[in-house]
């Protein structure tokens, strides 16, 4: 799936007035975690249940959809993170639950680009 997005800056600040987006990679991972104690020698019973949702994903972009039309080869992405082309991002929202990777990082692009 490809979306556009409307006056975008790529990360050298060159605007382009209809850029083309496409998922290049995507890991969507998601874990429940469900602890229990019984510490009878206190009398206590301890629990703990917890889940997270994480999504790591790179991004192909084209400055125009002419140029993705004519098989131009396309630019990643970037971002200021340490993983310099590749988003990584937790704690996501129950939104994401039962999505697919590339349509929880298609997704999660759209809402921060």
């Amino acid at each position: 799936m490809s979306f556009k997005v409307t006056d975008f800056v790529d990360p050298q600040g060159t605007t382009y007035a209809e850029a083309y987006f496409e998922i290049s990679t995507a890991n969507l991972m998601a874990t429940q975690n469900s602890r229990f104690n019984n510490r009878i020698s206190i009398g206590e019973v301890e629990s703990n249940d917890d889940s997270d949702i994480s999504l790591q994903y790179q991004v192909y972009y084209w400055t125009s959809e002419q140029a993705k039309l004519d098989g131009k080869l396309p630019y990643l992405l970037a971002n200021a993170e340490p993983m310099g082309d590749t988003f990584y991002v937790s704690n996501l929202g129950n939104e994401y639950v039962g999505l697919a990777a590339e349509a929880a990082a298609e997704m999660h692009c759209q809402a921060n680009i």
